[in-house]
């Protein structure tokens, strides 16, 4: 994804996120989010996970678990964790959550 002020442009998330409902809605209801943190976590960081916290599952080595509705997915939301230099890596797929990639899986 190209970056914008350290972020991604909404039009490039907003696409793939469409992309990925196409696919996961067939099987599930949820995107999961699995949120890898290395480095400085700050306000911003804090107050994005915070708004995440009603959708947090658990955490594991993959980092933290997040399952959010599909017509719930914040676009803001990903666009500061993508572009955040705290955050490593995030996979969203769809559920049941396996500790593996699916084909229906992306990383951002």
């Amino acid at each position: 994804l190209a970056n914008y002020d350290g972020k991604p442009a909404y039009g490039e998330i907003e696409s793939l996120m469409q992309e990925l409902r196409t696919k996961i809605e067939k099987e599930s209801d949820y995107f999961v989010y699995v949120i890898s943190i290395n480095g400085s976590i700050d306000g911003t960081l804090i107050e994005v996970l915070n708004s995440l916290e009603e959708y947090y599952t658990r955490s594991n080595d993959d980092g933290l678990v997040y399952h959010v509705p599909l017509d719930q997915a914040d676009l803001s939301v990903l666009r500061t964790l993508i572009g955040h230099p705290a955050v490593e890596e995030i996979w969203i797929t769809g559920t049941p959550y396996a500790d593996v990639p699916t084909e229906h899986s992306e990383t951002l």
